[in-house]
């Protein structure tokens, strides 16, 4: 029944926000919408899409109706330099004082934080530039739990009927 599924979901992202807050040393409210993009940094992968107008998303962030916060994460491969230089912009946005607590860069990103954020998650984002993207793994786990998508068509979302599952960015 939805109301159980809903208070389940209620569950894993109270656990994930606590977890959060008591790793990072941050303040996340569970009560706030959470979206969450963690995985490889990678350019075609584009983990920076959603900072390109901060203008704009410092008024979604703090909108007085419905108020968000970001969740990001993730490790470029060493070899990968384009990678790291998406890591380091993306890790000086959150660094922002105006960020703060509405922007968090998950430092230590492994497997066992990915479980929480996989099933904590409010939106999990997902947008890869198309046909670049061989299966979305992390995407998969995060729709296993309930999670909804905003996602690109791409790898596995291109293989559902995404009404009712979620967002799919053009």
């Amino acid at each position: 029944p939805n109301n159980d599924l809903w208070l389940a979901h209620k569950k894993q992202k109270e656990e994930m926000i606590k977890r959060v807050n008591a790793t990072l040393g941050v303040e996340l409210n569970p009560e706030i919408l959470t979206f969450v993009w963690t995985r490889r940094f990678a350019a075609y992968k584009r983990p920076q899409l959603f900072l390109n107008d901060l203008e704009q998303l410092a008024e979604i962030l703090y909108s007085t109706d419905r108020p968000m916060q970001f969740l990001i994460g993730g490790k470029a491969h060493p070899k990968d330099i384009l990678g790291k230089e998406l890591l380091q912009k993306v890790v000086q946005v959150t660094l922002n004082p105006r960020f703060k607590n509405k922007i968090t860069f998950l430092t230590g990103y492994n497997w066992n934080l990915a479980r929480y954020l996989v099933s904590g998650a409010d939106i999990w984002l997902n947008n890869p530039i198309r046909f670049e993207e061989a299966c979305g793994t992390s995407g998969m786990k995060a729709g296993a739990n309930g999670v909804i998508q905003f996602t690109t068509l791409d790898g596995w979302t291109d293989e559902i009927d995404w009404y009712g599952k979620g967002w799919v960015l053009p």
